[in-house]
């Protein structure tokens, strides 16, 4: 399975920014056979950041609902409205390949995640990636979240990232806590996790629009 995401800068008044953002996921779910969904940065920087995010089997799909996009009038109007919410230059578009996740991570009936991401190490991938599974399948059974982790197709190679999913910030919470306080699974970030992966991965909680 693939993991689509674009990124997106709001600018201007937050509540008709946001509003636009809303309203142009929904149109995209009327056209798509594709669900899309729309997160924003909660508690975490930066501010004012959305992110939408799809899940496919196959890259082709997107490029399906692109070419439908493309050609209805509505959608490109609101497009073209967009100019006035998005701060010039912070659109980017990514691509992952999602190596594991629990059954329930893929039914997408949540409403809060945070997401880690990490560099893996030059001439560690392959360690990487397994110590990516096992850190994902260790976060559920400590936490009894939801859990996914993914590989980038596209951007900068060896970029990881790993998805805790809640259905509310407080649960988001309570989950966080109890793996920076398990002994075991902070003992393995700090031995085996320092090997494999780059200093500097960086957490964000993100809430989800629709």
């Amino acid at each position: 399975m693939y993991r689509f995401a674009r990124v997106a800068q709001l600018a201007g008044d937050p509540v008709k920014s946001t509003g636009w953002a809303v309203t142009i996921t929904e149109k995209v779910n009327r056209i798509s056979a594709v669900p899309v969904t729309l997160w924003t940065t909660v508690l975490s920087q930066p501010l004012g950041l959305v992110v939408w995010t799809a899940s496919v089997d196959n890259v082709s799909e997107i490029e399906t609902t692109d070419a439908k996009l493309m050609v209805d009038s509505g959608y490109l109007d609101l497009q073209a409205a967009g100019v006035g919410h998005i701060i010039p230059g912070s659109i980017s578009d990514s691509l992952a390949t999602v190596v594991f996740q629990t059954p329930g991570a893929a039914q997408g009936h949540f409403h809060c995640v945070a997401v880690t991401m990490a560099q893996i190490q030059p001439g560690q991938f392959r360690r990487g990636v397994e110590l990516g599974v096992e850190f994902a399948q260790r976060a559920n059974a400590l936490t009894g979240l939801e859990t996914s982790f993914a590989t980038s197709v596209t951007g900068t190679m060896g970029t990881v990232s790993w998805t805790l999913i809640a259905d509310s910030l407080d649960e988001l919470q309570r989950g966080q806590d109890k793996l920076d306080t398990d002994e075991s699974f902070v003992t393995l970030i700090d031995t085996e996790g320092a090997k494999a992966y780059s200093p500097g991965a960086t957490v964000g909680y993100l809430r989800r629009l629709i």
